[in-house]
Parts: C-alpha cells; structure tokens; sequence
C-alpha cells in the first residue's frame, strides 16, 4: 500500500515535467528558427537551396511561427493552441517528407523528433491548456444554415479538387507550383494535406479534426497568397485564395450554430 501511495504523486508529478520538457523544445526550435528565417542565415538557406524551396517561404514561415511559440507559452487559448500545434505539425512533417521525396537519408529524422515532441506536448498539455469542443443544441436560423453550407461546399470543392489534381501531379498543378520557385514533389505534400481538410470539414461529427483542417486550409491559403504576391504574379492570384479564406473562416465562424458540435 505504501508504494502504491509513493507511486501516484511520482506519475503525477511525472506528467506536468514530460509536458514542459517537450513544450519547452518546441517553444525555443521554434523561436529560434523563426528568428533564423527572417535573418536568413546560411544554415536555413543552404538547407531550403538544397531542397529547392523559394527564400520568400523563410519570411512566411517566420510570421507563422513567431505567434505559435507564444501561443504555446501563455496560459489558456485553447483553441488558438490547437492552431498552433496543427501548424507546426505540418511545418515539421512537411520538412520531413520535403528531405524523403528529395532522397535524403538522414536529414528528415530531424523534424519528425520534433513533429513527435509536438503530439506529446498536445497529448500532454493540462486541462487548463485544452479546447474542449462542446455539444450544443441546433438554434440556427435557415439564413445561417443555408450561408454555412453553401460556403463550406465551395471551401471543400476547391480544396478537395485542387488537391487531387495536385496528387496526380497535373500539368498545370506542377507548372503553376514550380512557377512560384517550389520544387516539382511539393503539389503531392499539399495534395495529400487538402485531401484530408477537404474531406474532414464536409463529414460529420470530429470537431477537433475540423478545427484542425480549417486551420491547415487558412494557413494553405494565406501562403498561396503572399506566394503569389512575393513571386510578382497578377493581382487576381493573390485575391483569389484571400476570397477562399474569407470564406473558410465564415464556415468556420457559423459550423458552431449551424452544425452543432459533436465531440468524438
């Protein structure tokens, strides 16, 4: 009985540091590369040169990575954490597939270790720190319902159709992604990416997973845009994936009244 008392308050104790030790990995690799990608350092450059990657991509990934750290840090903010951990798990799982698709042998265990310490940090992270997504009753109007749905099927259809044709490598998917300074293997990361966010906004029930998919289809489309931007191309490049992002955050905004949450 006594070490079955000794043992609790050591496994009590033993999750809070677990949580700590991999949060605290993750918080400083990510301020520090975000402060490596804005200066560009020979280290980042020579790694995103190596894989083929445009240069502009350190600036975006350095504005993306900046307030994860400090989401991660500050109490609270559920939701906003599950943003943050979806987004550096496909920044980190990205690098690795990006090293294996480009042959590497070594290089891509680097970032798993890392996408594995952000699945424990979530896995771990005290009740204080979680979103817990909560069932309610359907009170919408029809206005609201009709406006969700319609936007949420425009968001999956583009989302859904883009990403098949970039699984399959269209011609235009691959000229259009190598033409804003991309390797030619990076339409069948985001293909397999907008394949699964497409799916998981339309199918029912999973709201963590819809939040992470919506979060992962803001993130896409924001990049495409500022890609577009930095690469010079037309104005209406630009608009266009802002408009699809416009209207993902309003079926993300309305899901809660019009789709009632169901916690899986």
């Amino acid at each position: 009985m006594e070490q079955l008392r000794l043992a609790r308050p050591a496994t009590n104790l033993l999750r809070p540091i677990a949580y700590w030790v991999a949060t605290g990995l993750i918080v400083l690799e990510t301020a520090l590369g975000a402060e490596w990608d804005f200066a560009r350092i020979p280290f980042v450059k020579d790694a995103f040169a190596h894989l083929g990657y445009p240069l502009y991509l350190l600036t975006i990934l350095g504005i993306w990575k900046l307030p994860a750290a400090v989401v991660l840090v500050i109490p609270r903010f559920g939701r906003l954490k599950e943003w943050a951990y979806i987004g550096l798990f496909l920044v980190y799982t990205g690098a690795a597939a990006s090293h294996f698709m480009r042959g590497d042998k070594s290089e891509p265990w680097s970032p798993l270790i890392l996408a594995l310490l952000t699945v424990a940090s979530w896995t771990l992270r005290p009740e204080s720190r979680k979103w817990t997504p909560v069932s309610q009753p359907n009170r919408a109007s029809t206005l609201v319902r009709v406006t969700y749905w319609v936007v949420t099927i425009l968001v999956a259809f583009s989302i859904l159709s883009g990403g098949i044709f970039q699984l399959i490598s269209a011609k235009e998917s691959v000229d259009g992604i190598v033409r804003l300074g991309y390797p030619a293997f990076f339409v069948t990361i985001l293909g397999f990416w907008k394949l699964f966010g497409g799916i998981a906004i339309l199918i029912p029930g999973f709201p963590r997973v819809k939040e992470w998919a919506y979060a992962g289809i803001v993130f896409d489309l924001t990049g495409a845009a500022a890609s577009n931007a930095m690469s010079n191309m037309p104005g209406w490049h630009v608009a266009a994936p802002l408009v699809l992002c416009v209207f993902t955050l309003l079926s993300w905004y309305l899901r809660a009244s019009a789709r009632p949450l169901t916690a899986r």
